[in-house]
């Protein structure tokens, strides 16, 4: 079936949503540790971990339905 329903689309959303806090949140806050002197975060890193983290965050969510 090529269709999502509700639950579906809900907990796609919200994993989402919980992936572009905690990866934009955590790079922020990084980028004042490389102030201080810690190394650069490469930004190529950037789309991965927001992919990782979308799925830990949609098995976590999905978790919580079940």
């Amino acid at each position: 079936s090529r269709t999502w329903d509700e639950l579906q689309i809900k907990t796609t959303m919200e994993a989402t949503l919980l992936a572009f806090l905690i990866v934009g949140l955590g790079t922020f806050s990084y980028g004042f540790l490389e102030g201080v002197g810690f190394p650069a975060l490469e930004t190529t890193m950037f789309f991965p971990l927001l992919i990782i983290t979308q799925g830990l965050a949609r098995i976590y969510i999905t978790r919580r339905y079940k």
